[in-house]
């Protein structure tokens, strides 16, 4: 049932023990407690600490939340309760239909038994029978893409090749709920792509997606919904955009400890440097709204910027290409060398390769990174493009192929790559 709740988390708290001999004499405590029918002890004893504290939200039918925070502050917790691994001390947690979930790499494998194995019992495990099982089987391998070692122990799998075996499991029981973490990182790039195109299709038939990742581009471009949390407790939970944008921002701080990062936030709060003007060729049009009369024609944006500290290194630009209701198109990145003085005004001009695309309207996103993953800029609306009917035909007359109007509609959701490339025009005065 669209809109349907599925996850309903109404003020849950967490806690744990630091010393494992008195954690364990205070489990078989709140165990006696629970069999005597007691509530649990809700307040915090020696040794004790909050590792979630009254967090409560709820996750509808087709939507997608992200999970950020740094190290320790509570996400995968929140999974596990969620997948019901452990019970929370406080609060209540209400689940609807099946839950598939690749929580931790190799969860709910066996490293002994072969891939074929593994797959058999897992899935059994997650509620399809056997007949179903043998349904799936080889639609699990091929997207796993572990065909030849599927007869192999898991134990001489590779983290990335059980990652994306649990992955296709979860995915494979057509879950009502699935629950993702940080495992997937753990996978190549094009796996990555891929995983990401099956949950955005899982949600699109009905399933609900809570993912934990430290990849802000990710979260990004997949979830609906974000919810920080920051030492056990939410610090903020809303617009994907908005919270991801704050929370890199508290993060360059604390990774330079201090209150200034290492540029200031664009105008629109969807950055970390100063964004003055974007421009382009009159041909295009002109400030951020460009309309495209010909596919054939790269994109020129001139980026005007100020910067706060002096930057002189190479950094990594992404674009992404979007439509207007979030499918993510074409993607793109590239490195090069960013010259930039505190204080200065400095201009890059970047140009974009369009791919082949239907009429209507998209929105282009840039994000830059230093190396090691800081971010320096992340702005999630830079242009709005207007396509017309007309470079869509004039493309398609061009292409001498049946496929290009299938290809158009759909462009695999962002596996299609992006050309791009950027310059450091000029330092101006």
């Amino acid at each position: 049932m669209e809109g349907e709740v599925l996850i309903k988390v109404d003020h849950v708290s967490k806690k744990f023990c630091r010393d494992l001999r008195t954690s364990l004499r205070y489990g078989l405590s709140d165990l006696g407690r629970e069999v005597l029918g007691r509530q649990r002890n809700a307040t915090l004893r020696k040794d004790e600490f909050w590792a979630l504290r009254d967090v409560s939200f709820e996750l509808r039918r087709g939507e997608c939340l992200g999970l950020v925070g740094h190290n320790g502050a509570g996400k995968t917790t929140m999974l596990r309760m969620l997948n019901g691994l452990i019970k929370p001390d406080a609060g209540r947690i209400e689940l609807r239909g099946r839950v598939g979930a690749l929580i931790a790499l190799g969860a709910g494998f066996n490293p002994v038994l072969t891939g074929r194995e593994n797959i058999q019992v897992n899935a059994s495990v997650l509620g399809l029978s056997k007949e179903r099982i043998k349904e799936k089987f080889d639609e699990i391998v091929a997207f796993a893409e572990v065909g030849e070692f599927i007869d192999m122990p898991l134990q001489s799998y590779s983290s990335g090749m059980a990652a994306r075996l649990g992955f296709s499991v979860a995915i494979a029981v057509e879950p009502d709920i699935l629950l993702v973490d940080e495992v997937l990182a753990v996978g190549d790039h094009a796996f990555r792509l891929k995983a990401q195109r099956a949950m955005r299709q899982a949600m699109a038939q009905g399933t609900s997606v809570v993912v934990v990742s430290h990849n802000l581009h990710d979260i990004s471009g997949n979830t609906t919904r974000c919810l920080w949390l920051e030492k056990g407790t939410v610090r903020m939970d809303g617009d994907t955009s908005a919270v991801s944008s704050e929370y890199m921002h508290a993060q360059t701080r604390r990774a330079a400890a201090t209150d200034r990062a290492m540029f200031d936030y664009s105008p629109n709060r969807k950055g970390h440097v100063v964004l003055n003007t974007v421009s382009g060729p009159v041909a295009h049009g002109a400030g951020r709204e460009l309309v495209i009369q010909d596919l054939s024609v790269p994109i020129d944006l001139d980026l005007d910027y100020v910067a706060v500290n002096t930057v002189n290194d190479e950094v990594v630009h992404a674009v992404n290409l979007v439509t207007t209701d979030g499918s993510y198109i074409a993607r793109g990145a590239i490195k090069g060398r960013l010259d930039a003085r505190a204080g200065e005004p400095f201009r890059i001009r970047l140009r974009i390769t369009p791919p082949d695309l239907l009429p209507g309207r998209y929105h282009i996103e840039h994000f830059t990174w230093m190396p090691g993953g800081d971010m320096l800029e992340g702005v999630t609306d830079l242009v709005e493009l207007e396509v017309l009917p007309a470079a869509s035909l004039e493309r398609l007359r061009g292409s001498g192929t049946l496929f290009f109007t299938e290809k158009m509609t759909d462009n695999a959701k962002g596996s299609v790559p992006l050309t791009i490339h950027f310059e450091q025009t000029a330092r101006l005065s």
